[in-house]
């Protein structure tokens, strides 16, 4: 059985392909068989009063729709995401398997190892380096044993291959395309689930129908401020820096590989580069025949083909730095650094913590018998007495720990977990450890994270970076002017203590997700996590606060994090940008999801009774991509489909938020979309500007507000656009991303933090898992179970935020 017939045809270009409503359609049939109306965070119809939920049923439904989950999952089409499945429907022959690399695979420049063998099967695309590498991964799955193989192609050479590559067209895609769901599927579906094949095409139809109004909205909105903004983009460095891309991508093609196999005693050459090449019947115009002959300068086997020199793959580092001034200086450490290769991470995400060292959480029984403003001043108390904090990096589940951080801003190069204030008791004579030597008394007063992308170029490694604050006491102003503060007052000092409330879960993409693999991740993760959801849920309908959080908490240990929401963003970002297939991932980029929490402001009521404002946000932090060679292409033609897919980005930025938090959220584009003055460039940053947009100036950007005077100041938000490349984004007034939400929300301070300080008290075999599932991490379906919402196709939900209510 195909599932809803999301299958996608072999023959056709996959980037033309792809469906703005199919993730939904999957992912409504098993989130809200049994709600059809429109619904808000609370489970209400618009303008409808709040039912009592009955949530012992909601979890019974939830149990009975999933019983037979692993049956569905095992018929998600594999062809997108696993080289069997192509061996087993082409064949063992290896002309054969290289000419289908050749035809259903395009080449696309960039430099060293980007996607891997299974990012070439998603999206389509790679360079010769990932697509000998995939060609690799299925020879072997015929049984072959292929020999990998490096060379480097003379200039004119690779300037004859590049000039014999087929150009490529724009495409699009309908968005009513879309195949109704099968009779056949509707009713094995329907049965394994246990409803009705009449309800559950209702649903499924209805989730089609929100979707694909919600991607027509969001494509008309990228089209709006897209054409707002191209005015940004300088012709004359837009031609240059296009005929420097050029020049590059050609330059690509002299780091040429290709794969070798004995056959009948005889080493054969397999190129899917060559295989793809057209000539137009001319044959002056076919490359050199040295192509085909050229020299091996290394070979690999399969074995030595999984761990190829370091300088050819695109990592990611990953740093957590420290600031400390004692009023005289101000200097950074760095606690913690990890790099990755992204492409090996598959669906796994980068879970970033910093986990508080020695919190003592005030007994139940004691804060029971006090008011709420005497039970938040208790809990404040508790926080205040935090000395320490350890950062720590989740991969995979195995977790990276290092330096741990003092208050007086020193790092401690072997920190005591659980140990409290006796470990900065003693630490008062050691208050120099893992920084070189005594230092002044001081104080921590900011804590950063630093991502680092680091990619293969022309004269060695090119660097990418972004820089997010975790918390920061300093302030920008004093930073810059060299002036620090001696000592911290209470309001700074529990601002620094809520850095425990800090979780990222980062994804770095190295392709566009497949449709089929976005289905599996989403449905995988779902099953994963049933009994989580279902004992969440359950926790609910506890009347006893105390026990429900128990419930709740011990339920999020067993959650096992995958990031749907961040795929979900990759996978649609094409569609929002106009489907065209010139568009390609050339480099990481980088999409989070951030959750941290702060002090109210001083005007807002509520403070002494334990009111805290949680942030919960999706952050963009790089977001670039190349674009294919065109026929006919026009100067700026590039950068301004650059700048497109930048908008797209933004957009969907703040649909997955909206989605994913339940709730309206501010974002560029919204802060902007009510604005008709017309757009100037600006030509430098206001006195009162954030960090982020005096960086952009620096770097030769773009920030471009409405004229309409204060929006930078109030609202903050503007477009990072780049005048030569296009390259654009919206950022928010946090420097950290531009769609995000805030509330106030009244809580005890150590719901928000319970999740991380139990950690600190499991034994180290166990904090791995422990601490994926105390972040808040983002669990297929959870909100649309747990809040009826059958839109959930746009993103994932967090349990934890039912645990912190």
């Amino acid at each position: 059985m195909t599932l809803l017939s999301l299958h996608r045809p072999m023959n056709r270009p996959a980037n033309r392909w792809l469906q703005p409503v199919g993730t939904a359609l999957v992912l409504a049939g098993f989130t809200a068989l049994a709600h059809g109306a429109s619904v808000q965070a609370d489970g209400t119809e618009k303008g409808v009063a709040a039912p009592a939920v009955d949530y012992r049923r909601l979890a019974a439904e939830f149990a009975r729709k999933t019983a037979k989950l692993q049956e569905t999952i095992a018929e998600v089409p594999r062809l997108s995401m696993d080289p069997a499945a192509v061996v087993a429907k082409v064949g063992t022959d290896p002309r054969t398997l290289t000419s289908w690399v050749s035809s259903e695979t395009r080449w696309v420049p960039y430099r060293g190892i980007l996607r891997g063998p299974v990012g070439v099967l998603m999206d389509r695309h790679g360079n010769t380096a990932d697509r000998a590498l995939l060609l690799m991964e299925l020879l072997h799955a015929a049984g072959h044993a292929p020999t990998l193989h490096r060379g480097l192609l003379e200039r004119d050479t690779a300037a004859a291959v590049f000039a014999a590559l087929t150009l490529v067209d724009p495409g699009g895609v309908d968005l009513g395309s879309a195949p109704p769901p099968t009779d056949e599927g509707l009713e094995v579906l329907a049965r394994r689930m246990g409803t009705s094949v009449a309800d559950l095409k209702t649903e499924l139809l209805s989730a089609q129908s929100r979707a694909l109004a919600a991607a027509e909205r969001g494509i008309g909105e990228v089209m709006n401020q897209s054409s707002e903004l191209e005015s940004f983009v300088d012709a004359e460095l837009a031609s240059a820096a296009r005929s420097a891309e050029r020049a590059e991508a050609q330059a690509t093609l002299g780091d040429h590989f290709w794969v070798t196999l004995e056959v009948d005693g005889e080493s054969q050459r397999f190129d899917p580069l060559l295989e793809g090449l057209t000539y137009d019947g001319n044959d002056d115009a076919a490359p050199p025949a040295s192509v085909a002959s050229l020299a091996s300068l290394a070979s690999f086997d399969y074995e030595e083909a999984q761990k190829l020199p370091d300088d050819l793959y695109h990592t990611l580092t990953v740093t957590f730095e420290v600031e400390r001034t004692d009023g005289s200086k101000i200097e950074r450490s760095a606690a913690l650094s990890h790099t990755i290769r992204p492409f090996e991470l598959g669906a796994n995400s980068m879970i970033l913590a910093c986990e508080p060292l020695g919190y003592v959480r005030p007994a139940d029984a004691e804060l029971a018998e006090l008011s709420p403003a005497a039970r938040a001043a208790r809990e404040r108390a508790a926080l205040l007495d935090v000395k320490e904090w350890l950062p720590r990096i989740v991969v995979d589940g195995r977790l990276q720990e290092a330096k741990s951080f003092r208050a007086d801003g020193s790092l401690n190069d072997s920190p005591q977990k659980g140990t409290g204030r006796a470990v900065e008791n003693a630490a008062g004579a050691l208050a120099g450890l893992g920084m070189g030597g005594a230092k002044k008394p001081g104080e921590a007063t900011a804590l950063f994270v630093t991502f680092v992308a680091r990619r293969p170029g022309p004269d060695g490694p090119i660097e990418e970076r972004q820089e997010r604050v975790v918390f920061d006491v300093l302030g920008e102003a004093r930073r810059t002017a060299g002036v620090g503060l001696k000592k911290l007052d209470e309001a700074a000092r529990l601002t620094r203590s809520l850095v425990g409330a800090y979780g990222a879960d980062v994804a770095a993409l190295t392709c566009v997700p497949s449709e089929a693999y976005l289905h599996g991740l989403t449905l995988t993760t779902t099953w994963t996590n049933r009994d989580a959801i279902i004992k969440m849920t359950l926790a609910q309908a506890e009347e006893d606060p105390g026990k429900a959080l128990q419930m709740a908490t011990s339920a999020a240990e067993s959650v096992r994090p995958r990031p749907v929401l961040q795929w979900t963003w990759g996978h649609l970002r094409r569609l929002y940008g106009g489907s065209d297939a010139r568009v390609f991932v050339d480099r990481i980029n980088l999409i989070s999801s951030v959750r941290v929490a702060s002090l109210p402001a001083e005007q807002d009521a509520g403070v002494a009774d334990g009111l805290m404002v949680r942030h919960e946000g999706v952050d963009v932090l790089m977001n670039h991509v190349g674009i294919s060679n065109t026929p006919g292409e026009a100067p700026g033609d590039a950068a301004k489909l650059r700048l497109r897919q930048g908008v797209a980005d933004t957009v969907l930025e703040a649909t997955v938020a909206a989605t994913h938090l339940d709730r309206d959220v501010a974002s560029t584009v919204h802060a902007f979309a009510v604005r008709t003055a017309p757009w100037v460039r600006s030509t430098q940053a206001a006195v009162d500007a954030p960090s982020t947009v005096a960086q952009d100036f620096g770097a030769g950007l773009a920030v471009a507000p409405p004229t309409e005077a204060g929006v930078t100041r109030e609202s903050g938000f503007y477009w990072r656009l780049d005048p030569a490349t296009g390259a654009t984004l919206g950022m928010g007034p946090d420097g950290w991303g531009q769609s995000s939400a805030e509330t106030l929300v009244q809580l005890q301070l150590a719901a928000i933090f319970i999740e991380m300080f139990r950690c600190s008290r499991q034994p180290v075999r166990d904090r791995p898992q422990c601490l994926a599932g105390a972040i808040c991490a983002y669990v297929g379906l959870a909100v649309g179970v747990l809040t009826v919402n059958p839109i959930a196709g746009f993103g994932a939900g967090t349990l934890c935020t039912y645990a912190t209510r």
